[in-house]
């Protein structure tokens, strides 16, 4: 079993309160499946969701809890953001973190 995340990295200058992202899975078969995502980034206020480390703030959103992978081989994944902007201020980037369920089925 494992879990799928979505790490956010950016920056203070980051313009919104929120982030849409659209991301497209291919399976070793070849079929595709489209999620769109809505990351909350900060609270009415301003105060970002985050951890920080200085002025740079790395947000995990949930993908995919206790899964497993039906077929053997290789996956691709395409990430695109949903955002007005095409250009992103204070956006740094964006990553998959894949980890294994400890002890849970």
């Amino acid at each position: 079993m494992y879990d799928l995340s979505i790490g956010v990295r950016h920056t203070g200058d980051y313009p919104y309160q929120n982030l849409w992202l659209f991301v497209k899975q291919t399976t070793p078969d070849h079929k595709i499946t489209h999620d769109t995502i809505f990351c909350t980034m900060a609270d009415y206020t301003g105060k970002w969701y985050g951890a920080g480390n200085g002025s740079i703030y790395t947000l995990q959103v949930p993908l995919h809890k206790h899964f497993h992978y039906n077929k053997t081989g290789t996956y691709q994944y395409s990430i695109v953001h949903g955002m007005r902007d095409d250009i992103l201020k204070g956006m740094n980037g964006i990553g998959l973190k894949l980890e294994i369920v400890n002890g849970e089925e």
